[in-house]
């Protein structure tokens, strides 16, 4: 899949476009260079929209796609044009269980996507606590981020809390949002970027993402802003 069609491949799901223009935001894969041996861990298959549009972009990094729902896999196998390769892997498995199970193995990525919800939003609860959100941050690579969908909004008093424990525990996290205020996209990173920069920096990115990937329809109006505990 080459880069001009990615905008109408991530388009089968609303929040690929979003998520999959997040996922170069910071150093972790570069629009340029081909990242050969990086590492990627997608916790959500959905369509397999966001997995298989990064592995098609870049065919030499290694992408796992975890997934708890068989029928989800099973959809996106059929449907969706999700397979598996020599550097995409498909796991049936509870999320929060592989990521226990990678960490306890010393398991590293340069790039974490959770895009995994519940009957109540995104991300799922299990994904919310101080424990899972240390081991995101232990996970990472040097220069590694993760990526967090977050739906629907506003939140509640207890979902406020958690982005306030996210801020805890990563250095550095800034919101992709619209003016609409539906969701917003998190992008962590275990190293400190100084505010005010940051704003500017990323913001020139995002443009510069949109026009590569061919998104410019598709984040007209997007910006980038550090993140708020009040979001």
């Amino acid at each position: 899949m080459s880069v001009q069609n990615i905008g109408c491949y991530t388009g089968k799901r609303f929040l690929s476009f979003h998520m999959f223009a997040a996922s170069f935001l910071m150093s972790s894969l570069s629009l340029d260079a081909m990242d050969r041996g990086k590492q990627v861990l997608a916790i959500g298959v959905g369509g397999g929209t966001v997995s298989m549009g990064l592995h098609d972009m870049k065919p030499y990094v290694n992408v796992t796609a975890v997934e708890i729902d068989e029928l989800v896999v099973k959809i996106g196998f059929k449907w969706f044009g999700v397979k598996d390769s020599k550097y995409h892997h498909t796991v049936l498995q509870d999320g929060v269980n592989y990521l226990k199970e990678s960490a306890v193995q010393g398991i590293k990525f340069d790039l974490i996507i959770l895009d995994a919800c519940g009957e109540l939003g995104c991300p799922a609860k299990p994904f919310q606590n101080m424990e899972i959100l240390k081991t995101f941050e232990r996970m990472l690579t040097r220069t590694g981020s993760l990526v967090i969908d977050i739906f629907p909004l506003p939140m509640s008093a207890e979902e406020a809390l958690w982005l306030k424990n996210l801020q805890t525990v990563f250095p550095t996290c800034s919101v992709i949002k619209h003016g609409s205020k539906i969701f917003i996209i998190v992008v962590c990173v275990t190293y400190r970027i100084r505010r005010g920069s940051r704003t500017r920096a990323l913001n020139n990115t995002l443009a510069k993402i949109a026009s590569r990937l061919k998104l410019k329809d598709a984040l007209h109006n997007f910006y980038v802003t550090p993140l708020n505990a009040a979001e």
